[in-house]
């Protein structure tokens, strides 16, 4: 069973949690993340799919960076060296991290939204991952919330598709959210930003 990390400080999700559902229009193509004070600077950040994150140590003691789900985990880094993550970041999700030399206190998150428009009048495109192919460690869980419902429902469970074309039938605003499964470690990523599309 796929379950969070129970290292995961409940703040954390809180923050996470909390962001707006709307998304940035525009992003870097990296994302900088710099450890100075025994912290992450930003501690929270949204990134589109496909997105480099780059973590930097200008601490003067050593540090790292590790997903709680295991999608990730860097070497020690010493003060001055970077390491950089880019294929966990191609697919939608909340992605928790701490410092294993300061769990306690150094945790961070990284979000990656779902692509889609903001409007459609005649079908779209939703899209929770961008990478070529999906690896066979991978699976995804999509939800969706129609216009005027109060709870999420099933998209998509454990799949390994990409994306898919939708044509509701019903105008209104509709959400979408999504995270990504880790088959190895049996945990996902927590869920992604609310994607709202507007169906008209």
């Amino acid at each position: 069973m796929r379950t969070l990390s129970r290292l995961v400080p409940l703040a954390l999700v809180a923050v996470a949690l909390s962001l707006p559902s709307s998304t940035p229009t525009a992003f870097a193509a990296t994302q900088d993340i710099s450890i100075s004070g025994s912290a992450f600077h930003s501690a929270l950040v949204v990134v589109a799919q496909g997105t480099t994150v780059r973590w930097t140590n200008n601490d003067g003691i050593t540090h790292s960076t590790k997903s709680y789900q295991g999608f990730w985990s860097s070497p020690n880094l010493a003060p001055g060296t970077s390491y950089s993550q880019t294929p966990t970041f191609l697919s939608a999700g909340s992605y928790s991290y701490y410092c294993r030399q300061h769990p306690t206190h150094m945790i961070g998150a990284v979000q990656v939204p779902l692509k889609a428009p903001s409007s459609a009048a005649n079908g779209f495109t939703l899209r929770w991952s961008s990478a070529s192919s999906t690896p066979s460690n991978r699976g995804f869980d999509i939800q969706k919330k129609a216009p005027g419902a109060d709870s999420w429902t099933v998209l998509k469970r454990n799949t390994q598709t990409r994306s898919m074309f939708l044509n509701p039938t019903r105008n209104g605003t509709w959400r979408f959210r999504a995270r990504t499964d880790n088959r190895t470690t049996g945990k996902s990523s927590l869920w992604s930003p609310v994607k709202t599309v507007s169906v008209s």
